[in-house]
């Protein structure tokens, strides 16, 4: 009951957040919960933090691994230094919320992503992570990547 509690609180902090960003004429509600929940952290330095507890978790384990888990990877390109670099992308979800009533207009809507290029050397062990794109996750979720990866 108290989990319950905690959602109905959650989403309604949420959609007061979207229906004030409306009003005052603000940034997106995807940008809103970014700031609010990150401590109006950049991107830059969101996505190196999320990109460290990724590579924590996958750096020296086979992509083989990460892909049967995860699905596979967008594209995959090989370098000159022999290691291929592996674009995935997941968690994809987009979400109208806001306005009045059901006019698509006054309604805000908001997009969910992971984007992260994995680099794995010749023998197919991850070496490097790197987070190409990552919005906030579902609800208060700082980040859609360790949302989706769960990491």
């Amino acid at each position: 009951m108290p989990s319950r509690i905690l959602t109905i609180a959650a989403l309604a902090l949420t959609l007061a957040a979207c229906q004030t960003a409306q009003q005052e004429g603000s940034a997106t509600l995807a940008a809103a919960e970014t700031g609010a929940v990150t401590g109006a952290q950049t991107d830059e330095a969101r996505n190196a933090a999320t990109a460290e507890r990724i590579a924590a978790a996958w750096v020296g384990r086979p992509a083989s691994e990460f892909f049967a888990a995860h699905g596979e990877a967008q594209d995959s390109r090989v370098r000159p230094n022999g290691n291929t670099a592996h674009r995935w992308r997941g968690g994809f979800a987009r979400y109208s919320v806001g306005g009045r009533g059901i006019v698509a207009s006054d309604r805000q809507r908001i997009s969910l992503v992971c984007n992260v290029t994995l680099v794995a050397d010749r023998g197919g062990i991850i070496q490097q992570v790197r987070v190409n794109r990552d919005t906030a996750g579902s609800f208060l979720a700082p980040s859609r990547c360790l949302e989706i990866l769960r990491v």
